[in-house]
């Protein structure tokens, strides 16, 4: 008779340790993935909400867009294939030849939430 200990080979448990080992691995780099994806997706949004909130700040500061004092203005520009929804204040400053500039950029889906703010100054010179 044969003896079970000479034969070569994995057992059926070594299998599912060495498969459940796999699993968990698999796991941890699909979700590294997901996360990283999330992640990219995010920083593109926001650099061209940078992007449309500075394209609407030289706007204002070029004459091309006009903002009344002290109240505020919206609109909707596109940047990078897609819209994306601003908000424009305008407010004195101690000096009274220059006024401050705030765009907050949102993303069309979520207007709750800013993407991007950008303060900068106009002179009326």
């Amino acid at each position: 008779m044969n003896s079970i200990k000479n034969e070569k080979g994995l057992t059926l448990i070594e299998v599912l340790i060495a498969l459940a080992i796999l699993g968990i691995a698999f796991t941890a780099v699909i979700h590294t993935t997901a996360t990283n994806i999330r992640q990219t997706t995010y920083v593109n949004n926001r650099t061209l909400a940078t992007w449309a909130g500075l394209e609407i700040m030289r706007e204002v500061q070029l004459k091309l867009r006009t903002v009344p004092l002290d109240a505020a203005t919206t609109g909707t520009i596109n940047m990078g294939d897609q819209p994306w929804q601003f908000q424009i204040a305008m407010s004195k400053t101690p000096n009274a030849a220059i006024q401050k500039i705030t765009v907050n950029v949102f993303s069309s889906e979520n207007t709750a939430n800013s993407y991007a703010t950008l303060n900068g100054f106009y002179d009326e010179k």
